[in-house]
């Protein structure tokens, strides 16, 4: 998302977060499969850790991307109430998706995690041009 930001020139608009559900990673850095797919693509995910979802990312941002329905069910039930956070599936704001939902790509091999990419950068571009269209949508708090 970074990377398509910068190339649209939107880098200054639109902040972007990374966290996970669970802690299970928490401080890791990614999947050595995830670097070596996202390199492939000319994506660095150099100095990125995982990290936990906070109630706190609910009142920062205005929205809050899940790759599957597991996600945005989790994400909703931890919502704290009155906040403002659109809570979405990535794959609603691609074009044509082929499904709704990025598969997770832990468990497979490194073909697992260049489709995830494949359906990711779909949805990114989406995202893009609903952000575009809708620029308030997009700023973080703060």
């Amino acid at each position: 998302m970074r990377k398509r930001l910068e190339e649209a020139g939107l880098m200054n608009t639109v902040w972007v977060e990374s966290a996970g559900m669970h802690g299970f990673h928490a401080g890791a850095p990614p999947d050595p499969r995830a670097v070596e797919a996202a390199a492939r693509r000319g994506y660095s995910l150099e100095g990125h850790v995982a990290r936990q979802i906070q109630p706190s990312d609910f009142t920062e941002f205005d929205i809050i991307i899940g790759m599957d329905f597991s996600y945005t069910t989790a994400m909703e039930k931890i919502r704290p109430y009155g906040c403002r956070a659109k809570i979405a599936l990535l794959l609603d704001y691609a074009e044509h998706p082929p499904q709704r939902e990025v598969p997770d790509p832990y468990y497979g091999g490194l073909d697992s995690f260049e489709y995830a990419i494949d359906l990711i950068e779909l949805g990114v571009d989406g995202l893009l041009a609903h952000l575009s269209a809708n620029p308030g949508e997009s700023r973080r708090d703060g």
